[in-house]
């Protein structure tokens, strides 16, 4: 089948075609993965990375240049950026810009390339290492190697060509590896999948609950009497326990239900700022609980000057998380982790939700 019509049929989600346009080119990438990083492991996650990301980004794919140029040049980018998180994590400082040429000769080149090139020479039998030393290095031709070594330019030149095979990349192990492509593809997938659900509970349960504290508070205003000006967050902090309207049933359970939710949301932030990483929804999952804040803070709820100091600490703190970008530094996040705990807010949540609104047991609300 030709390569163009396989390449349209992956586009189409054929399975079976993927297998055959990896089984095309499996075995050039695994060599290029095996001697840029110098061992099987390392070769087998950037082959699996590469078949992984040319899969996902096949519709971009032009035609411009050849498919094996241009799996070529992902296989590359996946095996270089690999190493360089290799030696980030060995806690290394060599420099891999110049892995790619790795024939040529640098003084900045890596110096574990260097180690392994110089290896692999030494462990090469005698007159194979002879020929491949004189020829490749010193660039002697196959007439002055002969005639140097006594014998003629044609044993010169098979002597050179076995050196070259002498550590050839071992053959890629092609079902292990499309058995791994395969149950990692299927495994983000389902990640994907487990997100976009979690986000449209949170969408989902923001609309329904801003449209009932709206036609709550509608109703509150309709017929309850006029709410008294709300003091100061520290004059609700001293307020005596007991102080301020009886709130509806219906919006004290709203209430609860409310900062249920904020402390699920803040525990899983604070854990992922700590990690220096946030989900790219959490800003729109902060304007949504703050939207509701302010819903409940202009509600009866809000009356209850207890109630009405933790809804200002919460609607700072959802704030500043609302106002950052989706994808924030580490730094911004830590600093909002910072401020949480300094508030104790946390603490404040847990003492104001009753136990059996307990976030421990709220199932389904991640």
């Amino acid at each position: 089948m030709d390569e163009r019509e396989l390449i349209a049929r992956v586009r189409a989600g054929d399975a079976v075609a993927e297998r055959a346009l990896y089984d095309a080119h499996v075995d050039r990438i695994y060599r290029l993965a095996y001697r840029l990083a110098g061992g099987d492991d390392l070769a087998q996650d950037f082959t699996q990375e590469t078949f992984i990301r040319a899969f996902e980004q096949i519709a971009g794919f032009r035609g411009e240049a050849a498919f094996g140029t241009w799996l070529y040049a992902i296989a590359t980018t996946v095996i270089l950026n690999g190493l360089r998180k290799v030696r980030r994590f060995r806690q290394r400082e060599a420099d891999l810009d110049d892995a790619a040429a790795i024939g040529a000769s640098s003084a900045n080149a890596d110096p574990d390339l260097k180690e392994r090139l110089t290896s692999a020479v030494d462990d090469l039998p005698l007159k194979y290492r002879t020929v491949f030393v004189m020829h490749d290095v010193e660039g002697y031709t196959h007439e002055e190697i002969g005639a140097a070594l006594g014998v003629p330019p044609g044993t010169s030149k098979a002597q050179l060509s076995r050196a070259r095979e002498y550590h050839r990349p071992p053959e890629a192990p092609r079902e292990q590896l499309w058995a791994r492509i395969v149950a990692e593809r299927l495994a983000r997938r389902h990640e994907r999948q487990l997100r976009q659900r979690r986000q449209v509970h949170w969408w989902g349960w923001a609309a329904a609950a801003a449209a009932v504290l709206a036609v709550g508070i509608g109703i509150g205003r309709a017929i309850g009497p006029r709410p008294a000006p709300r003091p100061s967050g520290m004059q609700m902090a001293e307020a005596p326990a007991g102080a301020g309207e009886q709130v509806p049933a219906a919006f004290e359970i709203a209430a609860l239900d409310h900062l249920r939710h904020v402390e699920t949301f803040l525990m899983v932030f604070q854990s992922a700022a700590r990690a220096g990483s946030a989900a790219p929804e959490t800003s729109g999952l902060a304007r949504d609980l703050l939207m509701n804040t302010r819903l409940l803070m202009d509600s009866p709820a809000g009356r209850d000057p207890r109630m009405a100091a933790l809804l200002d600490d919460i609607e700072v703190m959802l704030a500043q998380i609302a106002s950052y970008a989706d994808r924030p530094e580490p730094s911004e996040l830590q600093l909002i982790a910072q401020g949480i705990e300094q508030r104790g807010l946390l603490s404040k949540l847990r003492t104001a939700v009753p136990a059996e609104y307990s976030v421990l047991s709220a199932q389904g609300v991640l």
